[in-house]
């Protein structure tokens, strides 16, 4: 999992290779949790609502080696803090796989 960090690279993000990880991302979370957005970008919030359950799935999933992080208030409204997921064209489809476990995951504990 730690090889998600070292692989994360913004700048190699490519439109075809992107929009694969969406349709593979977007199912996968959508599939797990009802608060996904549909993917239209490379960029998925992940809504929580409590600010407190963002910061803590966030810090949990950094314990994994995902770096996701929480974007809440004065971001976004009081009450829908939420996970920015980010997919880039360097992304492996078990790696984001393994992203979706853990979310569902951590999701229950947190």
């Amino acid at each position: 999992m730690r090889e998600l960090l070292q692989s994360l690279d913004v700048g190699r993000w490519t439109l075809g290779v992107g929009r694969s990880n969406a349709a593979v991302k977007g199912p996968t979370l959508n599939s797990q949790r009802s608060t996904l957005n549909v993917p239209t970008s490379a960029i998925f919030p992940l809504l929580v609502g409590d600010e407190q359950a963002a910061l803590d799935l966030a810090a949990a999933l950094k314990t994994e080696g995902f770096l996701v992080p929480a974007i809440r208030y004065p971001t976004v409204a009081k009450g829908s803090a939420r996970l920015r997921i980010t997919v880039t064209a360097t992304h492996q489809e078990d790696q984001i796989k393994a992203l979706c476990q853990a979310v569902k995951r951590l999701s229950k504990i947190a």
